[in-house]
């Protein structure tokens, strides 16, 4: 049954290192299109293995376009969610601010 199905199998030892030093790694359109959501951290990760795996990778005509057509849209909301924390952070200091004096209540507090 192994042999039938060998892509449900898990490959050990040296089976799964071949896998890894011959594969093709194709990207689907919203992994790449998750670049614009995901952590400056995250996305150094990507590019890094990215460049490691660089001569495995494939980027299929109709991802590209995909991506390319999708893109727009991505950043505006990207910039929209961004905008709508942001504001939610201003309102929740101003609210806190109205209530209490942080800084003169903890005096010794080194803010950075």
């Amino acid at each position: 049954m192994r042999s039938t199905f060998k892509e449900f199998a898990r490959l050990e030892g040296e089976e799964l290192k071949k896998f890894f030093n011959d594969a093709v790694i194709v990207f689907d359109t919203n992994i790449l299109l998750s670049l614009y959501t995901i952590s400056n951290k995250a996305k150094v990760d990507v590019f890094d293995m990215m460049k490691a795996l660089e001569c495995q990778l494939w980027l299929p005509h109709k991802v590209a376009e995909e991506f390319y057509c999708s893109r727009p849209q991505k950043m505006d909301e990207a910039y929209i969610f961004r905008k709508a924390v942001f504001t939610l952070l201003d309102n929740a200091v101003k609210q806190t601010s109205d209530r209490c004096c942080f800084y003169k209540e903890c005096p010794k507090v080194l803010l950075i």
